[in-house]
């Protein structure tokens, strides 16, 4: 969960900055290890703890808080519905769809790969 929340605030922040085709790099473990040209930090557990500078809070049950000083917002299924104000949408295999009415693309791993209209 913590790293698909991390993903949807990749596809936020390629929002705010006004990005919305931006390519995602992974690592061989598939984890995101940068998003156009910034560069995501991992903690030992393999949390990611920033993505440009931009860090990321936790609370006492490891759930993501805030991230960049966004606030998160969940619904009673435990899934983000908001991310600093972008609303969040689901599909009805619990993958999001869109951030701030901006479609998702995966790849065929099931991987979001950019964020566009």
């Amino acid at each position: 969960m913590k790293l698909k929340l991390f993903l949807l605030f990749l596809m936020c922040l390629c929002i705010e900055t006004q990005v919305f085709a931006e390519n995602i790099q992974y690592d061989f473990n598939g984890r995101p290890i940068s998003v156009g040209g910034r560069q995501i930090q991992y903690d030992f557990n393999g949390r990611p703890t920033s993505i440009g500078g931009q860090q990321i809070q936790y609370d006492f049950n490891g759930r993501q808080t805030s991230i960049g000083g966004q606030q998160i917002q969940y619904d009673f299924n435990g899934r983000p519905t908001s991310i600093g104000g972008q609303q969040i949408q689901y599909d009805f295999n619990g993958r999001a769809t869109s951030v701030g009415g901006r479609r998702i693309q995966y790849d065929f791993n099931g991987r979001p790969t950019s964020i566009g209209y």
